[in-house]
Parts: structure tokens; sequence; C-alpha cells
């Protein structure tokens, strides 16, 4: 199971970082032009949690490319191909969405709107799943701090 799921604090984190990014992206789309606030948050708001939920997957590439044994090269495409891999199904996904709210008398030509917007989206897909990947590096990082502190004091107990 994911570790972000296991624990309690982790999770809280997790939600605590999305809250404020999902706020960002729906600002940015809106002050863009094209959308209205209410246009912004009904697409983007469940946009956002499916991208956060879509990249807890992150976790199993930062722990296949520990930062301390990978090379550069091999860090950049592996991040940056899972963002843009990510990023792309998640705005074509969004496209979807916003051709079926498009459907209703109040959001008329959203999928048109959105479609003026989809670069910005993209980008900002990426921009997030590496921020995502950040995060979990600082994880595995406090997680091997803890585990060489433990093993320490056991050394000094003996």
């Amino acid at each position: 199971m994911h570790p972000i799921l296991t624990r309690g604090s982790y999770l809280v984190a997790y939600i605590a970082v999305w809250v404020p990014l999902a706020c960002l992206l729906i600002f940015l789309v809106r002050v863009s032009g094209g959308m209205g606030t209410w246009e912004s948050v009904t697409l983007l708001g469940p946009m956002a949690v499916l991208f956060a939920l879509a990249s807890l997957s992150a976790w199993y590439s930062c722990r296949a490319t520990p930062l301390d044994n990978a090379g550069i090269t091999r860090l950049f495409v592996t991040h940056l191909a899972g963002a843009l891999i990510l990023s792309f199904a998640w705005a074509e996904i969004g496209k979807w969405y916003a051709r079926a709210l498009s459907t209703y008398p109040s959001f008329r030509g959203l999928d048109a709107r959105y479609d003026s917007h989809f670069g910005i989206i993209l980008v900002s897909g990426v921009l997030l799943d590496l921020m995502v990947v950040g995060f979990f590096y600082v994880l595995i990082a406090i997680g091997l701090s803890i585990i060489s502190a433990v093993a320490g004091s056991i050394a000094c107990l003996r």
C-alpha cells in the first residue's frame, strides 16, 4: 500500500499541499481569460482531485530512481517523461469532462474555452507532477533519516 495512505500525518501533509495547488490552478485558468469562476471551479476542482490521486504513482518512480545513486540523466528522463504522460492523459480526460459539462445550458461552450486553455493546463500538470516528485523525495529522505537515527541508537546500546 502507498505510504501516503498508510500514515495519517503523510496524508494530511499531502492534502495540505494539494488544496492551495488546486486553488492556484483554478486561479491561473480563471485569470487567463475565457472561463468564469464557477466554470473554473466546476471543471478544475474534480480534475485536481483526479490529478492528486493519479500523481500518487510518482512515489514508485521515486523509489526506483533514488537520488543518491541515479544519474542526473536518468532522473531527468524518468520524471519528465512520467510528468508528460500523466499530464497529457489528465488534460485529455479534462477535455472529455468539459465536453460533457458543455451539454448543460449553464456551461454551453465550455469545451471550446477548455481547448483554448489546453496548453496552460498541460504545462501546469507537468509542473504539479514535478512538485509531487519533489515532495516524495522529501518523504523518502525523512524516512531514511529516521531509519539512520534508530540504527545509530541501537548501535549505541550494544
